[in-house]
């Protein structure tokens, strides 16, 4: 009985074969000689329907739409999702950048601003050399010749209108043959006699009717000690107001000036301009952080403007959390995380905190991106097993995706 094969070939149910023919000669073959496989040529046979299937899930653009992909141990259905996921990631753009910022407002709302691809580093990079050149500049123009002349006109201005006043009492109670004296608990009017306060035994050794009229002289002049000293709160407020006004406007010089360039990097970015806005009001206001006295002897061999300034405590409010930085990755393509570990704060990010005075504390600064962060505008490869063995972990998953 002959068996043939679907192209009529005659199939040898049994035929002996010598050693020889059983050996092979491989002397010859060389690494040369093979032909490099090309990427994703690999597929398990018989799996036509599935790469079907997880191709079209892929390709699809609306939300709401997940991949399960179940199989035996073995079968390569990671590597075949891995495979599928970076053909069709690489002809993507890279998504967009995600930074925190500081919420000068309300400090416990920070602010997640998305920027274009590449631009979160630059961004972090010029703030930090902005706080840099304005620990420089503030404090220098603080010391210029101008600002000390301006500063001591203000000072000058508000000591004689505070001696006027009190020299206009004085003459007062000079006309009045009255005295104004300074005690330890306070300001004293007292009738005048040889220079000196009239003391009470020849006070009373005088007429009634000039009694009198001293005690009314005495009256009047209190009255008008009393509308000097309750017009010095206001002055002092006034000559604050003043100096406060003319460091508002030091600061704003050296502000703009370094702001302004930027805002010329990152121009066309409404998020970016918005926020240094704020920043700009938020440094004029609080010009005082770059002149906190912290000067020590010279440590080490560079000068102190060389100094990382902005990594002082006083200016943690201007940093930039870069949490999603794509710059340093391949240019083109979404991102493709895998993440084996997905637990809890893997999988949904974090909030570190650091002791203080006994307490805890944290800041924008302190957010940690997870993996749902970083495959954020791509595609994040979870083990179903893992993530519902998480305490959680599935939970909040499902919860994310939901609110994305």
């Amino acid at each position: 009985m002959e068996f043939r094969d679907r192209a009529g070939n005659q199939i040898v149910a049994k035929q002996r074969l010598s050693i020889e023919q059983l050996r092979a000669d491989f002397s010859q073959v060389t690494f040369a000689s093979f032909k490099p496989i090309a990427a994703g040529a690999l597929r398990p046979p018989g799996q036509q329907r599935a790469l079907g299937a997880i191709r079209l899930a892929v390709g699809m653009r609306r939300k709401g739409f997940n991949i399960f992909v179940s199989g035996q141990a073995g079968s390569g259905r990671h590597e075949l999702v891995r495979s599928i996921l970076h053909e069709e990631g690489s002809l993507k753009d890279l998504p967009s950048d995600w930074v925190y910022l500081n919420n000068f407002d309300q400090p416990e709302k920070p602010i997640a601003l998305e920027l274009p691809a590449g631009k979160a580093r630059p961004f972090k990079r010029a703030m930090e050399e902005l706080i840099d050149d304005l620990a420089n500049d503030i404090p220098a123009n603080f010391e210029s010749e101008a600002y000390q002349a301006q500063r001591k006109s203000i000072e000058q201005e508000f000591a004689e209108a505070h001696e006027s006043a009190f020299d206009a009492l004085v003459s007062l109670a000079t006309e009045r043959g009255l005295i104004l004296l300074r005690t330890p608990m306070g300001f004293m009017v007292a009738a005048e006699k040889d220079g000196k306060p009239m003391k009470p035994e020849e006070f009373r050794a005088l007429p009634e009717p000039e009694q009198a009229k001293i005690d009314k002289n005495i009256s009047e002049v209190q009255g008008e000690l009393e509308k000097v000293l309750k017009a010095i709160p206001q002055r002092e407020k006034e000559h604050r107001k003043a100096v406060e006004s003319l460091n508002a406007e030091i600061a704003q010089q050296s502000v703009d000036a370094s702001l302004g360039e930027v805002e010329a990097g990152f121009a066309g970015l409404p998020g970016v301009k918005n926020y240094l806005d704020r920043v700009r009001a938020d440094l004029t206001e609080n010009a005082a952080l770059f002149l906190l006295d912290e000067r020590a002897p010279q440590a080490g061999a560079f000068p102190v403007s060389t100094t990382k300034h902005y990594l002082k405590p006083q200016f943690a409010r201007y940093s930039v959390n870069a949490i999603i930085a794509r710059s340093d990755e391949a240019e083109g393509g979404v991102p493709i995380i895998e993440e084996r570990l997905p637990s809890l704060p893997n999988l949904i990010g974090r909030i570190e905190h650091e002791a203080e005075m006994g307490t805890l504390v944290t800041n924008f600064t302190m957010i940690k991106a997870g993996a749902l962060h970083r495959a954020n505008g791509g595609y994040l490869i979870l083990d179903a097993i893992d993530i519902v063995s998480e305490p959680f972990a599935w939970d909040a998953l499902k919860r994310c995706l939901k609110t994305e």
